[in-house]
C-alpha cells in the first residue's frame, strides 16, 4: 500500500490537502517568496519495495515527465517543475481554476449538448498537443477535467500515469491500476456520454444505441469512439468534430436542459441555464452588451420587426424552440439574458420569481407525499402562469414585445432543428 507521507521543498508551503487516492496526494501550495499559489501532486513508493526498485521508479518518473515543463497549451495544465525529495517525487503545476467535471456533474448531473461539445472539442486538442510532444494521458477521469469561468477546459494530470503506470517489482513488470480507460479517446467519449445521458455507457446491454434523447449524430460518434477507440477515429479531434458536425451552434447556446424528476410534477418546472458568475452577479460581457441591446432593440422595433443581436433566420428559430421549451426561465440563460439586454436589478428579480415557482413546486409535492388530494395539472397551470406573469412585470416595453415575438410566431419547422 503506499503511503501519505508528503515531502517537497523548502521553497514551498503546504496549505491545504486536495485530493488523496491510492497513490499520490494533492495539495495546494504557495511559493514562499512570490506567494505563487501551485498544485504540487506528490508519489511516494510503497514502502515493501525494495529500494533499488524504490529509486528506480522515482527516477523514471522524473525523467518522463520533466520534458513536460517546456510543454505549454491553453487547455493544459501547466507544470513548472518535477523532482525528488527524500524517496518521494513531487510535480508543481498550476492551479487549475473552476470545478473539475465531476463536481460540476455531482451538482447539475449533465451538461447541456453545447457545454459537451465544447469540453471534447478542448479536450481534444490538448490530447493532440500531448500526443505532438510523444505523450499520453493514460489516465483521462471526471477528476482531472476542470472548467473555468472563463468557459475554458484545462486537463491536468497528463503523462503521470504513462511515466509511474508500469514498474519492475521483484524482477515482474507490474502497472498500477487506473479507473480509466488506458485508451484516451475511448476515456474522453466515456466522459462525454457521461455528461449528457447521466450514466456510464455499458454497450454490451446497448445503453450507448438506445440513449434516443440524444441527437443521431452524437450517438453515432459515441457509439464509434466507445466500441471502436483509435479504430473508430483516427485522432481525438475527428471525433470531436464528429461529434458537432450535425449540430447548429446556436442549438448548443440556447440548448434547452432536462429537469431532473422530483416525484410525479419536479420535471415541469426548471430554473434553466445560469447567467451568473462566482460572484453571484451577471457575466461582465451582458453587463457590457446590455445598453447595446437596449439600443439594437429600440431600433428594430420602430423598424416593425423583432430586435435580436444580429441572429439569423434560422439562430431566431432555434431562440424561440428554447423559449416553448422552457418558457420565462429561459431568461436566466446568459445568452438570452444578453439578447434582452437585461440588467443585473432584472436578472435577480426574475431568478427570485422562479426560485419562489421552485419553492412552491417542492411544498407541492411533499403535500402529495402526505396523502393530499392535488390537481396537478389545474394547480401546475395556474402556478405557470403567475410565474409567468411576475417574470413579464418585471421586463421593460421593448423587452415584453420581444418575449411576445418569440411566443407567438411559429415555428417554421420543429424537425429541422432537433
Amino acid at each position: 500500500m503506499f503511503t501519505t507521507k508528503t515531502a517537497v521543498p523548502d521553497n514551498y508551503l503546504l496549505e491545504s490537502l486536495l485530493g488523496c487516492g491510492p497513490h499520490t496526494t494533492v495539495w495546494r501550495a504557495r511559493e514562499a517568496t512570490t506567494h505563487r499559489p501551485y498544485a504540487i501532486k506528490t508519489f511516494r513508493p510503497a514502502v515493501w519495495m525494495r529500494q533499488t526498485e524504490a529509486e528506480a521508479l522515482c527516477r523514471q518518473i522524473v525523467d518522463h515527465l520533466t520534458p513536460m515543463i517546456c510543454l505549454r497549451h491553453p487547455n493544459l495544465v501547466s507544470v513548472y517543475e518535477v523532482g525528488r525529495v527524500e524517496q518521494s517525487v513531487y510535480i508543481v503545476r498550476d492551479l487549475p481554476p473552476g470545478n473539475s467535471l465531476r463536481q460540476r456533474l455531482e451538482r447539475e448531473d449533465t451538461l447541456s449538448l453545447y457545454e459537451a461539445g465544447q469540453m471534447a472539442s478542448q479536450v481534444s486538442e490538448a490530447l493532440e498537443a500531448l500526443n505532438g510532444a510523444g505523450y499520453v494521458h493514460g489516465a483521462l477521469t471526471a477528476d482531472n477535467l476542470f472548467c473555468g469561468t472563463d468557459g475554458r477546459w484545462r486537463v491536468t494530470d497528463a503523462g503521470f500515469m504513462q511515466a509511474a503506470g508500469a514498474f519492475p517489482l521483484y524482477g515482474a513488470r507490474c502497472r498500477l491500476l487506473s479507473s480509466a480507460p488506458p485508451n484516451d479517446l475511448t476515456a474522453l467519449a466515456a466522459l462525454v456520454f457521461r455528461s449528457l445521458a447521466g450514466y456510464w455507457p455499458l454497450h454490451r446491454d446497448g445503453t450507448i444505441s438506445r440513449a434516443y434523447h440524444l441527437p443521431a449524430p452524437v450517438r453515432n460518434a459515441l457509439h464509434r469512439a466507445l466500441t471502436g477507440g483509435w479504430n473508430g477515429f483516427r485522432s481525438a479531434a475527428d471525433f470531436a468534430r464528429a461529434l458537432t458536425l450535425e449540430q447548429h451552434p446556436s442549438l448548443f447556446r440556447y440548448a434547452w436542459r432536462p429537469a431532473a424528476a422530483t416525484g410525479l410534477i419536479g420535471a415541469l418546472v426548471t430554473l434553466g441555464g445560469t447567467a451568473m458568475s462566482e460572484k453571484g452577479v451577471l457575466p461582465e460581457t451582458a453587463a457590457r452588451k446590455a445598453s447595446a441591446s437596449r439600443t439594437h432593440q429600440a431600433e428594430s422595433l420602430e423598424a416593425g420587426r423583432p430586435a435580436i443581436l444580429n441572429l439569423t433566420q434560422e439562430d431566431w428559430e432555434v431562440l424561440r424552440l428554447s423559449v416553448r421549451r422552457q418558457g420565462v426561465a429561459l431568461l436566466t440563460n446568459a445568452t438570452v439574458a444578453e439578447v434582452f439586454g437585461l440588467t443585473e436589478a432584472q436578472y435577480q428579480e426574475i431568478r427570485a420569481c422562479l426560485e419562489d415557482q421552485r419553492a412552491r413546486v417542492e411544498w407541492l409535492v411533499d403535500a402529495m407525499d402526505g396523502g393530499a388530494k392535488v390537481d396537478t395539472g389545474a394547480t401546475m397551470q395556474q402556478l405557470r402562469e403567475e410565474t409567468g406573469k411576475q417574470v413579464l412585470a418585471v421586463l421593460n416595453p421593448e423587452q415584453r414585445t420581444l418575449w411576445q415575438s418569440l411566443v407567438e410566431t411559429p415555428l417554421a419547422s420543429e424537425e429541422t432543428i432537433l
